[in-house]
């Protein structure tokens, strides 16, 4: 048997997920990853470890256990490299809440899961709400219903799934250029991520796999759909960008509350806070570099497919 048929069989089974939370006070911006690198460190009594990003949820400290080793774990969170003070955590990931697919893994030109079996991509692309169909979580899972197994959803600022950004209703044009809300500079919008936990949700009770489109195009284009002129972070506008193409390629920056020079956020507060509880996923992230075409790189979570318009 060729070599490539053989890793072709290979199957790793997947349990979980697990989640732990933490009634723990971090000082400084809990969306600062570089400042605030909060992690779980997961040790069974076996001696077995595992170690996940943590994200802030309303006050708390959460963090998703999906592991092929099933069990109890004595979960202790971190704060940069460091214990926090406080209780730690058990959490149990028992043998039957086995993932039967497990993730999905890109193999040469094609999709397979971790059970070997092919993953092909069959749904719509839902985009953002309009005023005229049912709200996104129905369906997706009319969509489970129907057999499909993919989506792809934007985080659109005038549907109000923007984590940074609320703009004009699109379909009321008296309201148009205008900006109902923006979060502080390197924070989110909890409404914004309400709305996400939901769709999460629906799309994991539907066995669908979505496409996460962290930020829509218009927001850094000045040719196509352009929506730079009334940007926030334009600095004409009063923000801390000169020109879009100043934007890091992961779509998401931070600065200093006094000013200081923008630096980067972790896409891990997205894929984190929903790498768990989404089933048989692996995490890539992505931009679109010229039509048709994307560039991946990993990263250390699992979950979804993110990328830009």
């Amino acid at each position: 048997m060729p070599f490539a048929s053989i890793l072709a069989l290979t199957v790793t089974t997947w349990f979980g997920p697990a989640q732990v939370a933490f009634d723990a006070t971090i000082p400084g911006n809990p969306y600062d990853c570089r400042a605030n690198d909060v992690r779980v460190v997961f040790a069974a009594p076996d001696g077995h470890r595992e170690e996940r990003l943590a994200y802030f949820d309303e006050g708390r400290w959460k963090a998703w256990l999906t592991t092929t080793h099933p069990g109890h774990y004595h979960a202790t969170l971190t704060r940069n490299g460091e214990l926090v003070a406080g209780p730690a955590a058990e959490v149990v990931v028992p043998e039957s809440a086995r993932l039967p697919e497990g993730f999905v893994h890109a193999q040469g030109t094609r999709f397979v899961t971790d059970s070997s079996q092919p993953y092909f991509p069959l749904g719509h692309d839902l985009c953002w709400r309009y005023p005229d169909i049912p709200p996104l979580t129905e369906l997706l899972l009319r969509m489970g219903a129907a057999g499909m197994n993919w989506a792809r959803i934007w985080a659109c600022a005038w549907d109000e799934k923007n984590p940074v950004l609320i703009r004009h209703n699109a379909y009321a044009p008296a309201e148009k250029g205008t900006w109902r809300e923006a979060a502080p500079l390197g924070e989110f919008l909890p409404a914004a991520l309400r709305q996400w936990d939901e769709l999460v949700s629906a799309a994991e009770a539907s066995g669908i796999r979505f496409q996460f489109v962290l930020f829509h195009h218009g927001l850094f284009s000045t040719r196509a759909d352009a929506n730079w002129n009334e940007h926030p972070w334009n600095r004409a506008n009063g923000g801390f960008l000169d020109k879009p193409a100043t934007i890091p390629a992961d779509g998401c920056v931070m600065r200093s509350p006094a000013g200081g020079t923008p630096r980067r956020c972790s896409r891990g507060s997205c894929s984190t806070r929903w790498s768990g509880p989404m089933r048989s996923r692996r995490i890539r992230t992505g931009r679109r570099s010229s039509p048709g075409t994307m560039r991946w790189r990993p990263t250390s979570a699992r979950s979804i497919l993110i990328t830009t318009s």
